[in-house]
């Protein structure tokens, strides 16, 4: 039990092994009961109000799974960096980076409206029933990069849509390098190719292509 709120349980879910992101992700979600879920990372801030916004869209639809605003806090001196409000979207190797929103949504000259999204970067609140009926994350993924994208894509395929809110943000500490492993970059390519194989049919190739294996046999 929490001593701030007698009345929040806390629970916490330790793995014996090393699974990787989207596995531990998975065991958190089978471990909520509330109708909403929110998929941190470790070292994040959230801004004062940060979760109104993101459950006032999904409460308007259920199946959009939401992202708040990222601003930058600096490893070395915690200095915080804000960002822009921006899609996440990714190339063909399936690594993700920011783009702009559509050009219908500039349009509306509206800044504090959520816009839709191709990804996540791996942040994201969403209605807990609505991601186990999509399946929620493909948990044969290795250590980390390119879940994300691969939930994207489930999320859209499926009927859902991925929000940008503005009006939620939160401060993402970025590490100088990822303790875990000290090259990620086969991790990666596994990944991607995995997700490839699994939702991107015809489109598989150039992603073959962005990682210099045109006419490789996958197996995953």
């Amino acid at each position: 039990m929490s001593q701030e709120n007698p009345s929040l349980a806390i629970i916490r879910v330790r793995n014996n092994e090393s699974y990787g992101l989207s596995h531990a992700r998975a065991s958190g979600w089978r471990a909520a009961t509330a109708d909403v879920v929110a998929i941190l990372d470790a070292h994040i801030e959230v801004h004062e109000l940060w979760a109104e916004p993101l459950l006032t869209q999904i409460k308007a639809d259920r199946t959009v799974v939401t992202s708040p605003v990222f601003d930058k806090v600096n490893f070395d001196d915690l200095k915080v960096i804000p960002y822009q409000p921006a899609s996440h979207a990714f190339d063909w190797a399936l690594w993700c980076m920011y783009e702009s929103f559509s050009d219908e949504y500039y349009k509306l000259k509206d800044g504090s409206l959520p816009g839709k999204s191709p990804s996540v970067m791996g942040i994201l609140v969403a209605e807990r029933k609505y991601l186990g009926e999509i399946g929620l994350l493909d948990e044969g993924m290795k250590v980390y990069g390119g879940e994300n994208v691969e939930l994207g894509i489930r999320v859209w395929t499926c009927g859902g849509s991925i929000e940008v809110v503005p009006c939620s943000k939160i401060a993402h500490i970025e590490r100088a390098h990822k303790p875990y492993m000290p090259d990620l970059s086969k991790a990666m390519k596994r990944n991607a190719l995995r997700v490839a194989e699994v939702w991107m049919d015809e489109y598989k190739h150039n992603v073959n292509l962005a990682w210099n294996l045109p006419h490789e046999v996958l197996q995953m």
